[in-house]
């Protein structure tokens, strides 16, 4: 099935809901589109929200006026910039090995390896990931969470969900312990018949193009939310279809207990398309969640998190109504509007222009007395220290600090007092970091599962760029217990990690025990390439020569060892031969000695 519908994600390659009658299945289809509805509605202050942050954002003055100031000030945006980009370049900064797989056991490092080169093959030919990523990061900070999907095309993949399309109940803590999440599909009638036709979905009869007044204002509203420009043509077959991918519990026919399952269905009809299992164990109690997400700022109530758009919409809409007032205040004080009397006769323009003489049919005093002219004054400098006061405390949380962004301090800045303000503007973007981190971790988690399921041998092999005689690929992946980003989550900056590598550095060489450890040698050098960015296969590369000259010294260090050996034998040998031939000879001489002795006494010599 998997293969006959390769150009559609996998996330079960079952469809239960062939064979159900259709009584079953409107039965089905009207139970989740209820459940999905209420979820649905639970978000509805949550989504105003969000539709009003980014039109704070993105939208210039509603004023009526049309010489009304209309400008926005960035700091909001700016704010959420820096945090993507910080994100951004501290954990994705190793594109060319930005992952490392963990063995189960030590005997298993060689499979690590194998499957760590896939990965970060798989990864760095997959080019839209890492923008994908920092879009993501993006979504975070602006509306306090991110979804990412994990499924499987070819290979694992995974890809952010909009806020505005996935909806769970507000008051959820975590998707773990939610009865009920989905997600909102968007596709247009010929996408779906496709689907049917290729089997993925099941047949139905080709619904019309939407043009009643309930398909409509889904789609209108679909469109909002993703403040796309409502331009719908009522006859037009490029119009979206929304259709919800849920993932929840139901109860087929044989089941002892509702079982996690995904229940395809047309949010508008609640006719069911798909039906498909999401458990790891044979008898459907344990479920697979194929989504991970990370909050901003944590809610406590609430799965949905707080991002900056939540924390500084009224500062920043405060902010964009002074600067307004400001601009608009100076704009009278310069260029004051003026009334003319019309029983004066004056009549037509008259340009105004430096040494200009405009002719007219009354007299000059009359000119001027025709003209009144309404003086407003200049803005009132409360207005600069409220807006200076509203940005400071902006800057402050979301560390738009002048030292922060790389500005000199101020003269009477001291160097412990600048590091501590640079290591407070970093403590929030860390504790972010650290839940990403964690929740990229968690999402190669579900890729690896994935690969056990659905990978290849030849794929694997083609992959990795290298044959291997004898390996498995499911024994591979079977023998790792983790796959992780390679990125120190409590770093904000390249100076931090050099600091870090330079403090590794100082403990070891102090210490003549780690000194002269080859194993605290590599930790150290594995530091300092790390500080400095070299990538992961160069520093494995290096690790590796280091553990090849240390089995050349330590095969050296054997052989001098059996040749020292040997040659203490050969020596020992050799002195208890002269010790035995010394012997004798004393031996020979003393009987000669005794056999002259005799002789000349005149003994008969036997």
């Amino acid at each position: 099935m998997a293969e006959e519908n390769e150009d559609y994600y996998i996330l079960s390659e079952v469809n239960e809901a062939v064979g159900l009658k259709q009584t079953e299945l409107d039965r089905i289809g009207q139970e989740v589109k209820d459940g999905f509805d209420a979820d649905f509605d639970s978000t509805q202050s949550m989504r105003k929200k969000m539709v009003d942050i980014r039109g704070i954002l993105e939208k210039s003055s509603d004023s009526s006026a049309q010489s009304a100031c209309k400008v926005n000030l960035p700091n909001l945006h700016t704010a959420i910039t820096k945090f993507k980009s910080t994100a951004t370049n501290n954990l994705l900064k190793n594109t060319k090995s930005p992952t490392r797989a963990y063995a189960v056991l030590p005997e298993f490092k060689e499979s690590a390896v194998r499957v760590q080169r896939y990965f970060n093959n798989h990864i760095k030919n997959n080019t839209d990931l890492f923008e994908s990523y920092a879009k993501s990061f993006y979504v975070l900070a602006r509306d306090g969470f991110y979804v990412r999907k994990v499924f499987w095309d070819k290979g694992p993949q995974s890809e952010l969900v909009l806020p505005e399309d996935f909806v769970i109940a507000y008051n959820s803590i975590s998707l773990e312990s939610s009865y009920r999440y989905s997600q909102i599909l968007h596709f247009t009638q010929n996408e779906i018949e496709k689907r049917m036709k290729s089997k993925l979905w099941i047949k139905h009869d080709p619904l019309p193009v939407p043009t009643e007044n309930q398909d409509r204002s889904l789609l209108e509203e679909s469109m909002r939310n993703r403040g796309i420009e409502n331009t719908l043509n009522s006859n037009d077959y490029a119009d979206v279809i929304d259709v919800v991918e849920c993932h929840t519990y139901i109860k087929l026919k044989g089941d002892d207990c509702r079982k996690p399952r995904i229940v395809t269905f047309n949010r508008s009809t609640g006719q069911v398309y798909r039906i498909t299992p999401r458990w790891k164990d044979e008898k459907g109690y344990d479920p697979i969640h194929y989504f991970v997400t990370v909050s901003c700022v944590t809610n406590p109530n609430s799965i949905y998190g707080y991002g900056f758009g939540h924390l500084f919409y009224s500062s920043q809409k405060t902010i964009n109504t002074i600067m307004r007032q400001i601009i608009d205040a100076q704009t009278l004080n310069l260029m004051p509007p003026m009334f003319l009397d019309k029983r004066t006769g004056l009549s037509g323009d008259y340009p105004i222009s430096p040494g200009k003489i405009n002719h007219v049919n009354t007299r000059a005093d009359e000119v001027k007395k025709a003209f009144s002219v309404l003086n407003f004054p200049a803005p009132s400098p409360m207005l600069y220290n409220s807006i200076q006061l509203l940005v400071s405390s902006m800057n402050e949380f979301t560390s738009q600090t002048e030292i922060a962004n790389g500005q000199a301090p101020r003269s009477d800045t001291t160097a412990t007092a600048a590091e501590i303000a640079i290591e407070k503007s970093e403590e929030m973007f860390t504790s972010i970091q650290r839940s990403i981190h964690l929740a990229i971790t968690k999402e190669f988690g579900i890729m690896k599962d994935l690969m056990e399921r659905y990978l290849i041998e030849d794929d694997y092999f083609k992959t990795m760029q290298m044959v291997y005689e004898g390996v498995i690929a499911t024994q591979d992946i079977e023998a790792i217990s983790k796959i992780e980003l390679i990125a120190d989550p409590n770093q904000i900056s390249e100076r931090q990690a050099l600091a870090k590598a330079e403090y590794l550095h100082k403990v070891i060489m102090e210490n003549p025990l780690l000194a002269n450890n080859l194993e605290a040698q590599k930790l150290d050098l594995e530091s300092r390439l790390n500080a400095i960015g070299e990538d992961e296969d160069t520093i494995q590369e290096l690790l590796a020569q280091i553990d090849k000259e240390q089995e050349r010294q330590e095969m050296a260090q054997e052989q001098a060892q059996k040749q020292a050996e040997q040659q203490t034998y050969e020596d020992t040998i050799a002195s208890q031969v002269d010790a035995d031939i010394n012997e004798a000879q004393v031996r020979e001489q003393r009987i000669a000695d005794e056999v002259q002795k005799d002789m000349d006494s005149g003994k008969e010599v036997v």
